[in-house]
């Protein structure tokens, strides 16, 4: 019976780490499938703050878009979150796009901002929302 039972342990300690990952098949599998769902496409820098309620809370769900000034393509869009923060990563250069950001809630009045987006940086503009009349 002794000799049973250190084969169990090893085979469950096995399964455990097969079924999250940790097995040699599949490490090898994932660093593959990694390779292939890297993003195409040019350097991203991050555009990101926070949007605030008119009483100086912040505001979750307002959206907030992005929209390059130079007359280039695209709109990349973001809901804040439930400390009123969000996010976007969006195509950039060393020497900075410019984008128009614009923040919008429901009671409440549209705010714009410009905004330069430079690779591999996080660059943040904060909203305060007024009420809209």
């Amino acid at each position: 019976m002794l000799g049973i039972e250190p084969m169990m342990m090893l085979s469950r300690r096995f399964v455990l780490l097969s079924a999250f990952g940790f097995g040699g098949m599949a490490w090898g599998k994932d660093k593959k499938d990694k390779k292939k769902t890297r993003r195409k496409g040019g350097p991203l820098g991050l555009l990101s703050g926070t949007v605030f309620h008119p009483e100086g809370l912040s505001l979750r769900g307002a959206k907030v878009t992005a929209y390059p000034t130079g007359g280039g393509k695209g709109k990349w869009e973001n809901i804040t979150d439930a400390r009123g923060e969000f996010a976007l990563r969006v195509p950039a250069t060393p020497e900075g796009v410019t984008y128009r950001l614009r923040a919008e809630a429901k009671g409440m009045e549209t705010q714009e901002r410009e905004l330069t987006a430079y690779e591999a940086q996080r660059t943040t503009a904060n909203f305060r929302m007024t009420a809209a009349e």
